[in-house]
């Protein structure tokens, strides 16, 4: 039987603002304060959510259509990284192709495509300011050794990217998010999240199931929660207690038969060789895409084990 603290498939953001059945009336809420549209407006939302967008089973967060004029993609994050522009791009990437059949490409007369905005939401406990932008150009190696002499005309033009990163902690330097108040689904999941970090790590899912009902009653994700309070606590549940599952099966695992799967997967020590030969072939110039399907043949790990250790690399690279 399937362990009740495996890590979910979702987070509680993406199931407010993708899944669930009040995603509809969040993403216009978060729209109308992103782009700062009027109260009353009600346009046309039309959600799509990228799968195999850079791994096997890898999706990204919360995106849509608004009016079929704006392309808008976020991530949900606790943690910062600096490449998300990069994988922005590749979303965007993905997105056109689809958006833009064939026939249609060559096409001699313009074609028009929907402006594309990104975003990164940010509820992590490293210090960070309200709001922040990552660019795509900061991750360019440095070229002009090799551009120096070519006349402006003639560089092929540039590619950028903008990402607008907005802290959603109820708390910055001790003081109220104001800026998120403006949008009462964000401010109300801050407040959520920041009980959920002041839980009862030694009774987790009780004081967990607290939190909920302590939400309920003070009018915090209020329907939401009536309504999803079951699937809520187990994301919850699964996302904050990850880290001790792993250890706990590790353990099982071994006490089994030590070097078995789960063992080799997530020994400590085996998992820091694997950080050190990703970033190795990183800085050799192999790919991500090439560097996951290695990690998978030399060492036989799981693709989420992969996806992991090449993250720590990106990071250390």
């Amino acid at each position: 039987m399937a362990k009740e603290n495996q890590k979910p498939k979702n987070s509680v953001f993406v199931d407010l603002f993708q899944t669930s059945e009040f995603a509809e009336k969040n993403v216009k809420e978060l729209s109308r304060w992103l782009l700062n549209l009027e109260d009353d407006w009600d346009g046309k939302i039309e959600p799509f959510r990228l799968e195999n967008a850079l791994y096997m089973d890898y999706q990204n967060d919360v995106s849509y259509i608004v009016d079929d004029r704006l392309l808008v993609f976020s991530e949900h994050q606790s943690t910062i990284n600096n490449n998300m522009p990069a994988r922005m791009l590749i979303y965007v990437g993905r997105v056109l192709e689809r958006h833009l059949p064939a026939k249609v490409r060559f096409k001699k007369q313009l074609v028009k495509i929907p402006r594309p905005l990104f975003y990164v939401f940010y509820n992590g406990k490293e210090e960070l300011p309200l709001v922040s932008r990552l660019n795509l150009r900061d991750a360019y190696k440095d070229v002009d050794n090799l551009l120096h002499s070519v006349p402006e005309e003639y560089k092929g033009g540039g590619l950028d990217l903008t990402v607008t990163v907005i802290n959603i902690n109820q708390y910055i330097d001790d003081n109220e998010n104001e800026l998120i108040k403006n949008c009462p689904v964000i401010w109300e999941y801050a407040q959520f999240s920041q009980k959920v970090r002041e839980c009862n790590k030694n009774e987790f899912r009780k004081s967990l199931e607290d939190v909920v009902n302590e939400c309920i009653n003070d009018d915090i994700l209020r329907e939401y929660l009536i309504s999803r309070s079951s699937e809520v606590i187990n994301m919850v549940f699964g996302e904050y207690n990850y880290d001790e599952d792993i250890a706990v099966q590790r353990e099982e695992a071994a006490e089994e038969a030590w070097g078995k799967a789960w063992g080799k997967a997530w020994d400590e020590s085996r998992f820091r060789d694997r950080i050190d030969y990703s970033v190795r072939k990183l800085r050799k110039g192999m790919s991500e895409a090439d560097l996951f399907l290695d990690l998978k043949e030399s060492f036989d790990i799981d693709e989420e084990t992969a996806r992991k250790i090449i993250d720590t690399a990106l990071i250390e690279k």
